[in-house]
């Protein structure tokens, strides 16, 4: 059974869904999506691609494009959106597009901030650039190696305020987000920055 939509952002999206469809084919998309007929939806800056299988077992591939991004923190508006799907009807919108948005409208209710990645509005920051591994580093790579003593890892002492610095990141803050995801029964989630 899914999840009712409950944050304004998610119910706004799919009530673009509503805009783009007639009512006949938003009554098939709905019960596409109710019934589990939309996979995996992988969302990355201006578009969001979903797999979607209608009741014959047949899998299309559908893409929503955004084509004039919102401000930040803003809905798309049915004329932001473009969407393409591989299935044979050449309408508008067809069914299992308009159950992909449904389905990002989900996403966007189980992690707000998919939202900005898909608009685009959310600044990404250039990949680090990484030095080629030397010495001990590259003789780890590729699996020569053999540990002088077992390596530990210890809970933080209470009251120690010292963060888990990667990258210039604070990790410890991504493990907690990623913990209380996985707790809470989200772990279809997957975005692309």
């Amino acid at each position: 059974m899914r999840r009712p939509l409950r944050s304004d952002e998610s119910r706004a999206v799919a009530n673009v869904a509503i805009d783009l469809g007639d009512p006949g084919r938003m009554a098939k998309a709905r019960r596409l999506h109710r019934s589990n007929g939309v996979g995996s939806v992988d969302i990355e800056p201006g578009i969001a691609h979903a797999s979607v299988a209608d009741s014959n077992g047949e899998v299309y591939d559908v893409e929503i494009t955004v084509v004039s991004p919102p401000s930040s923190g803003s809905i798309p508006s049915a004329s932001d959106l473009l969407t393409s799907c591989t299935c044979e009807d050449h309408g508008d919108n067809c069914m299992h597009a308009l159950a992909a948005l449904l389905g990002v409208a989900e996403e966007i209710e189980a992690n707000g901030r998919i939202l900005d990645i898909w608009t685009g509005t959310t600044p990404t920051a250039p990949a680090p650039n990484y030095a080629a591994p030397t010495g001990e580093a590259e003789s780890f790579f590729h699996g020569n190696w053999a540990p002088a003593e077992r390596l530990t890892i210890g809970q933080r002492p209470p009251g120690n305020p010292a963060p888990l610095i990667v990258d210039e990141v604070d990790a410890g803050e991504v493990f907690a987000d990623a913990r209380r995801s996985i707790n809470a029964g989200l772990s279809r989630y997957r975005a692309r920055p």
